[in-house]
């Protein structure tokens, strides 16, 4: 089955903009994430993803990667998890 590329932003929550807002456990979910993109980037389903250098409410990470169907890469879009906004 041929592969289709998909794209996704996200947003962080308006109450951790503020660098002095995070906590252990964001920084600890923002790790997780980022470790989660590194092994699929590896694997090759993953072929860009990145963010803005600034918290600010313009600011926003993208991922573009590849799946197999649209209900596959919804499941994997929708296992980001907090403290981001799906956009």
């Amino acid at each position: 089955m041929d592969e289709k590329e998909f794209i996704y932003a996200l947003k962080l929550r308006k109450d951790i903009l503020d660098d002095s807002n995070w906590t252990e456990i964001e920084n600890k979910i923002v790790e997780e994430h980022f470790q989660r993109l590194k092994i699929d980037c590896e694997k090759g389903k993953v072929i860009l993803a990145g963010r803005t250098l600034t918290n600010t409410t313009g600011g926003f990470g993208i991922v573009i990667f590849k799946d197999i169907s649209l209900k596959n890469a919804e499941n994997y879009m929708n296992n980001v998890i907090l403290p981001f906004r799906k956009i």
